[in-house]
């Protein structure tokens, strides 16, 4: 169900400086990944604080034809208008109707690691007509079978898998003073997203958030106000797009430090779902 691209957006002009300086372009946000971290039917007994806990992670997750058919993955198209999108985690729950309301609560929270790729124009499921015509294209597939002819085989496979790129960080440079490059919590301040000695700083989303539950006390550089809340939405990255025409996300490491507290009613089913969400910018 999840693996068809999302295609409805917020109608926008094509994005120009005219339309540009009157308004900012903004899709409606939608969801990018989304997996069901806490599950328990109620038996009559309260439960504080039980911990989420995370699908592992595939093998696979950094091969976006793969993960695009995962249940957990939700691709979405790209309109044209869009150079960027914003991503970033989203907490909730869930219940089927009891009196208690359940809340997350978080501890030490570590926000998760993520990679974007992006599918290339004009690469899945393109037509094989007119191979090498430089007026229309020239593939690396047809480089190779037109050179040679007997090698009827590619580890791309374009035209089934898709040309994917992973997907920088919007407005990167390669000054170490930029502070995607130098954020807390990366384990290799001189790459964006992965190099061959760890992931860079654009991987790792901010480990802060913002809706929450508060209490009437000033808040102060040591009181992050981190009550019980429905929900938690935590702080992302914008992306370019890069023209691509689809967009899948990869999870780098699962998100740490949140708990679900409920009353434990009977036969109440209590749910707790993390997510990724999106929104394209312009």
């Amino acid at each position: 169900m999840p693996n068809e691209p999302l295609k409805t957006f917020r109608a926008v002009e094509p994005a120009h400086f005219g339309f540009g300086a009157m308004a900012s372009l903004a899709s409606q946000p939608f969801v990018l990944h989304h997996q069901e971290i806490y599950s328990l039917t109620g038996v009559g007994t309260g439960v504080a604080g039980a911990a989420a806990t995370y699908a592992s992670l595939a093998a696979n997750r950094f091969q976006p034809w793969n993960l695009r058919t995962a249940s957990s993955c939700y691709p979405v198209a790209v309109p044209n208008a869009y150079d960027r999108i914003y991503i970033f985690p989203v907490f909730t729950t869930s219940w089927t109707g009891g009196s208690t309301t359940p809340s997350l609560g978080i501890g030490t929270y570590v926000a998760p690691s993520i990679v974007p790729f992006g599918l290339t124009p004009q690469t899945r499921n393109f037509s094989t007509s007119n191979k090498l015509n430089p007026a229309l294209h020239r593939l690396p597939d047809d480089v190779i079978q037109v050179a040679n002819p007997t090698q009827v085989n590619t580890g791309l496979n374009l035209r089934t898998n898709g040309f994917w790129v992973p997907l920088p960080a919007y407005s990167t440079n390669f000054s170490t003073a930029n502070g995607l490059l130098n954020a807390a919590g990366s384990t290799n301040p001189t790459h964006f997203l992965r190099g061959n000695t760890g992931a860079g700083s654009a991987a790792f989303l901010p480990s802060d958030f913002s809706l929450s539950a508060s209490n009437t006390s000033a808040i102060t550089v040591s009181d992050s106000q981190k009550a019980s809340t429905g929900q938690i939405v935590g702080l992302g990255h914008e992306f370019q797009t890069l023209g691509s025409e689809e967009i899948v996300v990869a999870l780098g490491s699962n998100p740490s430090g949140v708990t679900i507290t409920h009353a434990g009613e009977l036969n109440e089913v209590y749910k707790a779902h993390f997510f990724l969400m999106g929104m394209f910018l312009g």
